[in-house]
């Protein structure tokens, strides 16, 4: 959820893909404690992340088949691949972070990949 206003972005996790996100160049992991979404209706604390975002931030979301493929440290080997990327445009990233993690020796693809990516920038 964002609040575009404010800058503030909330991550509710229910059994969602992991996060990276890219703030002024330093990448960091949203890992929020997951709810399996059939037992949602029976609690009444749910996982929240919040973080502020600000123009140029990148949100990058992973589905498993795009890090579970490394036999160790998938995804903070993509959070490397992001950090090291000159590129702003989503597709890009989305293109370029595809192209890396496929063709690293070590990937061996077990399941279908999915790579979105969200850019924040100021209108004027």
């Amino acid at each position: 959820m964002f609040d575009f206003f404010a800058g503030i972005v909330k991550f509710f996790k229910f059994g969602a893909c992991h996060c990276l996100l890219n703030i002024k160049n330093d990448v960091e992991i949203i890992q929020v404690d997951t709810i399996p979404v059939n037992l949602l209706l029976h609690t009444e604390k749910n996982p929240i992340y919040r973080k502020k975002m600000e123009s140029e931030d990148i949100l990058v979301m992973l589905s498993d088949g795009a890090f579970d493929g490394f036999s160790q440290n998938g995804l903070e080997m993509a959070a490397r691949y992001l950090k090291e990327m000159d590129v702003v445009r989503p597709q890009a990233i989305a293109d370029g972070l595809y192209e890396q993690i496929t063709t690293n020796k070590e990937f061996e693809k077990r399941d279908d990949m999915t790579i979105m990516v969200l850019g924040i920038w100021d209108r004027y």
